[in-house]
């Protein structure tokens, strides 16, 4: 009879944890494929976009927003006080297109903090039930977004959630901030397909007016400025009433940070919200990186002993390619394939990065983030 070590057994079952998450749960959008109907449904749509200071972001969105191939839109542009020429820009547009509106926030709803003030108050002014939102510092790569996101909409779809990556550039920091995107985009949405949806992001989300109305918003989490995308996902999502759309003609594309300061501060201030997720969507999402790990800490102890070299290296090739193979179509629609190979090693980076995060939002609080 064969007997194990105690390191042996935790090495695999970090393996076996590791390929269940990857062919039962991530496979799923591996296998996605969103084809836009020709009959897409032709209701009225609102796209909403909130804005500070985005002058020349607005000059790159607005045209390509205002392009779309769909009959009945409107583009509603929230001028968050900007002190730039935003406003101007978006007049100049508004001259040409009718379809163009602009909100100026007030300060009505000023207890309210970051960007939720101004998609409350875009919410407000919108005209129609069906709500789409993208941020001013992204693009939608193709004229069929709005049509696409749409037909994501059946009888019981309350929310359509998608893709947006990060858009290419040189260096190492890009590489990264691209390849977390990515990992991330295809853990929300693996979950969303398989009825556990737990976030979305709002730089590519549609959801309905009436459902924000009778589920009182942002409330609850109106203090954090962070979270009118995922953290009202995650409070009004279920098993019946989320859609995923998934297809080269429907994501959007995002400007990255730049340096790595500001990743630091865009990742502090995205952790604000993961600590208010259900504790079933936070114990799921911490066992893929955990094992993960897990498997490689195990593994750097085992493969000392010559005996278990062989299967050591099998385990982890295994799981290396089935990752790769898994990843290769989400990573091909979101444009980053040539991230492919490097997917497994970027991740292991982050889980040794994001716990300095979370660690450095609970020893210095935030009190108060940049809207």
């Amino acid at each position: 009879m064969m007997h194990f070590t105690t390191m042996e057994l935790l090495f695999a079952v970090c393996l076996i944890v590791q390929l269940s998450y990857l062919l039962l749960m991530y496979s799923r959008l591996s296998l996605r494929t969103t084809k836009i109907s020709v009959d897409s449904s032709n209701d009225p749509v609102s796209v909403l976009v909130c804005a500070r200071n985005e002058a020349q972001n607005l000059i790159d969105l607005l045209p390509r927003l205002l392009s779309q191939d769909y009959p009945s839109y409107e583009v509603v542009v929230v001028n968050d006080r900007s002190t730039d020429n935003s406003q101007e820009i978006i007049e100049d547009f508004m001259s040409n297109h009718s379809n163009l509106r602009v909100v100026q926030v007030k300060e009505d709803y000023s207890t309210i903090l970051g960007k939720k003030n101004a998609v409350i108050q875009g919410i407000d002014a919108a005209s129609h039930e069906k709500l789409v939102f993208t941020d001013a510092d992204c693009v939608p790569v193709s004229n069929q977004w709005i049509k696409g996101i749409v037909n994501g909409y059946s009888k019981n779809t309350e929310i359509v959630i998608g893709a947006s990556p990060y858009s290419h550039k040189t260096g190492w920091l890009n590489k990264m901030v691209r390849s977390e995107a990515a990992i991330i985009a295809i853990q929300y949405l693996s979950f969303a397909i398989a009825k556990m949806p737990y976030m979305a992001v709002g730089r590519n989300l549609s959801y309905l007016k009436s459902t924000f109305l009778k589920n009182g918003g942002f409330e609850g989490h109106e203090h954090i400025a962070s979270g009118d995308d995922d953290l009202f996902v995650n409070k009004v999502a279920n098993k019946n009433n989320v859609s995923v759309v998934f297809d080269e003609q429907t994501i959007t594309t995002s400007k990255p940070v730049e340096s790595l300061n500001e990743w630091w501060v865009q990742k502090r201030r995205h952790f604000t919200t993961y600590g208010r997720y259900h504790l079933m969507h936070k114990v799921l999402l911490i066992m893929f990186p955990a094992t993960y790990f897990g498997s490689v800490i195990f593994a750097s102890f085992l493969v000392f002993q010559q005996d278990l070299i062989f299967f050591v290296l099998i385990g982890l090739m295994s799981r290396y390619l089935v990752q790769i193979v898994i990843f290769i179509h989400p990573y091909r629609v979101m444009r980053c394939l040539d991230l492919i190979w490097l997917a497994p090693i970027f991740e292991l980076l982050l889980m040794i990065l994001h716990p300095i995060v979370l660690i450095s939002n609970e020893c210095v609080k935030p009190t108060k983030w940049r809207s």
